[in-house]
């Protein structure tokens, strides 16, 4: 499975997100941190909200990936601010795994709430809700 590409005009935030980043002035590097945050909760949401179940988690790591990439080239920068900018970025992101997570699991959730509110009946019926509850 092909791993889904950001459009340009995301590509285009990221890079002004980025660049602002590694900033001199700490006062930049923080907004854009907080910019980062943002736009990555909507980027993995939007994601989400394309994946189909089984591509869902696969959608997700698309978008991370880059960004991911991009923090770590900043991370191995010989250069002092764009070390200050990775942290900047990852104190911004480090809560929004958790977040998506506890997303992912109401989505999962009710996924497995539709195998048990169905009225089919037998025996195969009976075994899946078990499994879904179990």
């Amino acid at each position: 499975m092909e791993t889904p590409a950001l459009r340009r005009s995301e590509l285009a935030v990221l890079e002004e997100l980025f660049a602002a980043l590694t900033d001199l002035d700490e006062a930049t590097r923080q907004s854009a941190a907080v910019r980062l945050r943002s736009f990555a909760t909507d980027e993995v949401r939007r994601a989400l909200d394309e994946a189909d179940a089984a591509g869902v988690h696969h959608a997700a790591a698309g978008v991370a990936g880059d960004i991911l990439q991009r923090i770590s080239d900043l991370v191995d920068s010989a250069e002092h601010h764009r070390k200050l900018g990775a942290i900047a970025a990852i104190s911004s992101l480090i809560s929004l795994e958790q977040e998506l997570h506890a997303q992912m699991g109401t989505r999962f959730a009710n996924y497995l709430n539709s195998f048990i509110r169905r009225s089919d009946s037998g025996p195969e019926h009976e075994e899946i809700v078990v499994a879904a509850v179990s």
